[in-house]
């Protein structure tokens, strides 16, 4: 028997002060301040009762970490014309344990080419993320929710990034909506496992405490850069939606010369929804068809023994990188719900069928 909880709280203390003033009709001003007080506590527990032999004893791993923001921005809304609304501001912010210090602008820009039936937009801006998401990959127990929270502190360092975008969409017809987006992003000081092939061991407990987890994970460098589209159309009853995604994520271990590919790296995605509703029921039908994940695939295979009688052990030698990908992934979803009345209320009942 196997049992165990992992529990993870985020508790966030704070005040936050801001004042808009209006310059013109087409122009505001934003001022604000805001300081904040953050708490991370995590709790994992496990109990293992094997088949032969006594129970384990229950084990647990707690951590609990404090961290203090405060922050002051500024931004403007201007309507520069009838048709342009610009949008600009920057952000500095101080987080600790560890004195980090940033300041993050950003802009926006909309222009409707023909109101009501094209607009066209753009943006940039700069990110900073003060919490990491590791991944604990030697845990048995609690695998489905292996998932460790730790803030930037002296010996972490943030996750810093920019990101850039530009787009349109448009009014076909009347429900009748298409739009397409390109952007591209980059990141550095993202934590990614040191390496990539490791799989869990015979650990029994909760696995291991968060700085030897952190041990096994090195900063990067990130990047990705994709076009989304989606179309959507009305009529009468029926509905109809679809998005082709195309997008290349990479990463950069520090030490390691090459990108590689990220680990949820897609290439292509395509979905779509197509939806009809009545007075009394409704009928839809969803799909989904994209790229498998990228795998490293293990290059060569070596058998060692002795010769004098024990099995030889075996061992595969895997790349750092993923060199190779999944099959391509296809799901199709059923829903049909229908409404009626019964005593004195409304009801509703659905049936759903799951990767059909």
């Amino acid at each position: 028997m196997i049992s165990s909880d992992y529990t993870v709280r985020l508790v966030d203390t704070g005040v936050r002060a801001d004042v808009e003033v209006f310059q013109t009709r087409d122009l505001r001003l934003q001022l604000g301040l805001q300081g904040a007080r953050r708490r991370f506590r995590s709790l994992l527990y496990s109990f293992s009762d094997r088949a032969a032999g006594t129970p384990d004893p229950p084990t647990r791993a707690r951590t609990d970490q404090e961290a203090l923001e405060a922050a002051a921005f500024g931004q403007i809304r201007w309507q520069s014309s009838p048709r342009t609304d610009v949008q600009a501001g920057v952000r500095a912010s101080a987080f600790g344990p560890g004195a980090y210090v940033h300041v993050l602008p950003n802009v926006s820009v909309q222009h409707r080419v023909r109101p009501g039936r094209l607009t066209l937009r753009g943006g940039a801006s700069a990110q900073v993320q003060y919490l990491h998401r590791l991944r604990d990959r030697t845990s048995l127990l609690y695998a489905l929710v292996s998932e460790r929270w730790t803030p930037a502190s002296t010996t972490v360092r943030p996750a810093r990034g920019v990101h850039a975008s530009a787009g349109a969409e448009a009014v076909i017809r009347p429900g009748v909506v298409a739009s397409a987006d390109v952007y591209a992003r980059a990141a550095d000081g993202v934590l990614v496992p040191a390496d990539l092939s490791q799989t869990k061991s015979e650990l029994g407990g909760t696995g291991v405490d968060l700085a030897a987890l952190l041990g096994q994970y090195v900063p990067a460098r990130a990047r990705a850069a994709g076009l989304e589209t989606a179309f959507q159309a009305e009529r009468g009853p029926w509905r109809f939606y679809g998005a082709y995604t195309f997008e290349r994520s990479e990463r950069r271990p520090r030490g390691d010369s090459a990108f590689q590919a990220a680990r949820y790296n897609v290439p292509h995605r395509f979905e779509a929804i197509v939806r009809r509703s009545g007075r009394r029921w409704g009928a839809a039908l969803t799909g989904e068809l994209r790229s498998g994940y990228p795998i490293a695939r293990p290059t060569a295979r070596y058998r060692v023994g002795d010769g004098l009688g024990d099995p030889p052990e075996v061992y595969l030698e895997r790349p750092r990188g993923a060199n190779d990908r999944l099959p391509v992934y296809a799901r199709l979803d059923a829903t049909l719900d229908a409404r009626f009345a019964f005593a004195g209320a409304r009801w509703r009942a659905a049936f759903q069928l799951y990767n059909a």
